[in-house]
């Protein structure tokens, strides 16, 4: 899932691109290297579901990014597909940087 994103004027949340479980558990890593806009704040949520699933359901939300920095999240009970999800007001701009996940049986 290493990837890196650049949200722009997202008033809907952006999904990366769903991943195969590697765990029931799992550490997520995200840095973000700039945030701007007036008042920013970047909200990013772990989210999974099963196959037979039809919508996914938040696993797990890193605190709310106002300023860059990198932070750390530890989920569990992951259902079989894991994603994240970014969302942030009109306007406010970030670029953000996810690492591989490290995964635990």
């Amino acid at each position: 899932m290493l990837t890196t994103e650049v949200l722009w004027k997202s008033d809907v949340a952006v999904p990366t691109h769903t991943e195969p479980r590697g765990g029931s558990k799992a550490f997520f890593t995200v840095d973000v290297v700039t945030l701007t806009g007036s008042f920013p704040a970047l909200s990013i949520k772990v989210e999974h579901k099963n196959r037979a699933d039809t919508a996914f359901t938040t696993a797990g939300t890193f605190e709310a990014f106002t300023v860059p920095g990198m932070q750390k999240l530890e989920v569990s009970d992951l259902k079989e597909e894991v994603r994240l999800s970014f969302a942030m007001a009109a306007g406010d701009m970030a670029l953000v940087t996810v690492l591989e996940p490290m995964w635990v049986e």
